[in-house]
């Protein structure tokens, strides 16, 4: 909790989010990236869904101040992308040269979409019983993250802020499946706008 309230803090004054890998996991986890389109390792991109990401099979994606960067070696695209928006195209690509990122892999492959697909079975295979964990984890946070929510739809004052909050549960849990956490979201809504309209004449 304390990472994720330090990401929540420190992006109040960001001028870009962002991530390399599952590190779009931690992202999302803090709220981050509800709503954004985003990218993670492939093994566990599904996972964005949970935290009302939109999950984008690309190396790099970026989605107005948020940019991701896919598995491991997608991570020097992305710091070329990034690179380019900071300091300007020319002195990315001078960057590029001078590492000699001009990539020819020895074998084809490197991504599910065009690797054997036998290959791709196995790879998910010895990952299971990691990813297993891995998303029982982003699913608890998924959950911590709905009750946040509602509970700052219930509790702040503008009703706009809290309508945003409540809906956002709202759509977190209905992502998770979880019709419990879509209820208590609900009442969250619903107390919302109760308070804005204000107590009612008898």
């Amino acid at each position: 909790a304390e990472t994720l309230d330090f990401l929540r803090e420190q992006a109040k004054g960001a001028t870009w989010i962002t991530s390399v890998c599952t590190g779009s996991l931690v992202l999302a986890a803090a709220g981050l990236l509800s709503g954004y389109r985003a990218t993670s390792h492939w093994l566990s991109l599904n996972q964005l869904a949970f935290f009302d990401a939109i999950p984008v099979e690309e190396r790099v994606v970026r989605d107005r101040n948020r940019l991701t960067g896919a598995g491991v070696t997608s991570g020097i695209d992305f710091a070329l992308v990034l690179a380019a928006e900071l300091f300007g195209e020319d002195r990315a690509r001078h960057a590029q040269l001078v590492m000699e990122y001009d990539p020819a892999p020895p074998f084809a492959g490197g991504s599910p979409q065009n690797s054997d697909p036998e290959l791709v079975d196995r790879a998910r295979a010895g990952a299971a019983k990691f990813q297993a964990r891995r998303e029982d984890v982003a699913r608890q946070a998924a959950r911590a993250l709905v009750e946040l929510a509602s509970m700052a739809g219930l509790s702040t004052a503008r009703y706009s802020s809290a309508e945003e909050y409540a809906n956002r549960a709202i759509r977190l849990a209905a992502s998770l499946g979880d019709r419990a956490l879509e209820a208590e979201a609900l009442v969250a809504l619903a107390n919302s706008r109760a308070r804005s309209e204000g107590p009612r004449a008898a």
